[in-house]
């Protein structure tokens, strides 16, 4: 597979992921969401996903669309595995 064969499959899980994120927690309230914590590990499995193919975008697209936060994505990813302890849902 070609380099941009791999960027268009990893921005296509990144859409489905955003996609997947927004259902989660569209039309619910943030104390309701804050108050079911499977919604809220689902949000967090849904954004690690979103985060992990950012990673995998080659440095070159990166490079090439530099308005899109590639570095926020993959941190937030990096705090959801790694760094569970950390996380603020009230944010």
């Amino acid at each position: 597979m070609r380099p941009d064969e791999r960027d268009a499959a990893y921005l296509w899980d990144m859409l489905n992921a955003a996609r997947e994120a927004h259902m989660t927690v569209e039309k619910l309230a943030p104390d309701d969401f804050l108050e079911d914590w499977l919604r809220r590990r689902a949000l967090e499995r849904t954004l690690e996903v979103l985060g992990e193919a950012a990673r995998k975008v080659s440095e070159e697209f990166h490079a090439a669309h530099p308005d899109i936060d590639w570095r926020g994505l993959i941190g937030q990813r990096n705090v959801l595995a790694h760094e569970y302890g950390r996380i603020n849902h009230q944010l």
